[in-house]
């Protein structure tokens, strides 16, 4: 019986964040391991095919990566398997072109454009911080670890990181009237204003929200990033703000009204 690991990924087992087609083959990019869980992030190859439309075979991704012409974060990657997270930050050198990933909500990756001051910085979330040997760590959601930082950056707030020199420029708190994004759950890609927070029974807090269109939901906080506060939010999102609408709402946007006829 042969043992280890898989090698392989078969396309209807990947993460539906992909977008990927059944038609478009058995298998599917196995992503190498990272500091993003393989639901939140989305293999180098398919932000190139997919996201960017900048290829279309397997030898165009190679071309673009051995030249070093696609940026993660500021650092040339030459792995198609490579993988990208939620917040990350993508350039096209050539182009000199900016994005940001972030999820819709339909719960799959999309690419928002950017500018270049945003392009220099990017946001993670503060998921412990402990004392080793007398020094204070930072421990954040994309596997960074700052010594030193901030004390009053708690568990939970999101901190700006300078690309370029990777420390720690700036905090959001995570707090009532804060602006977060949902990453995870039915509500993935939804944003909102924190109107209460709630630590339940069994453990897990959650989180009251109110988005632009007046809307309110819920969200378990660990699942969710502060972005902004007071309504100032600090990254650029896409088109949809953010907003779900419901099935009704949908309906008459796409037939509008329906004029009726009396015969």
């Amino acid at each position: 019986m042969p043992s280890g690991g898989h090698r392989h990924l078969k396309r209807l087992a990947a993460p539906k964040s992909w977008g990927l087609k059944k038609s478009g083959g058995k298998y599917a990019v196995r992503p190498l391991p990272g500091s993003h869980s393989k639901a939140t992030s989305i293999p180098i190859q398919y932000i190139l095919s997919s996201l960017l439309d900048l290829t279309h075979t397997n030898k165009e991704v190679d071309y673009v990566l051995k030249r070093g012409l696609l940026l993660l974060n500021g650092k040339i990657i030459n792995n198609h398997k490579r993988c990208a997270g939620l917040f990350d930050v993508i350039t096209v050198k050539e182009a000199n072109e900016h994005y940001r990933i972030l999820l819709g909500i339909n719960g799959k990756f999309k690419l928002v454009k950017i500018s270049d001051e945003e392009a220099k910085y990017r946001y993670v979330k503060v998921i412990s911080k402990d004392i080793e040997n007398d020094i204070p760590y930072t421990r954040t959601s994309c596997g960074y670890n700052f010594r030193f930082a901030d004390p009053s950056i708690k568990i939970n707030d999101t901190v700006k990181v300078d690309i370029e020199q990777n420390k720690i420029v700036d905090r959001i708190p995570f707090q009532v009237n804060s602006t977060v994004f949902i990453y995870l759950g039915s509500n993935t890609g939804r944003v909102g204003t924190v109107q209460k927070i709630e630590k339940q029974i069994s453990g897990k807090t959650l989180i009251t929200l109110v988005d632009s269109s007046e809307k309110i939901f819920t969200s378990p906080m660990e699942s969710s990033i502060a972005i902004g506060y007071d309504s100032n939010v600090e990254i650029t999102l896409d088109s949809d703000a953010g907003i779900k609408l419901t099935a009704f709402e949908k309906s008459n946007l796409k037939y509008k009204e329906v004029e009726v006829i009396e015969e």
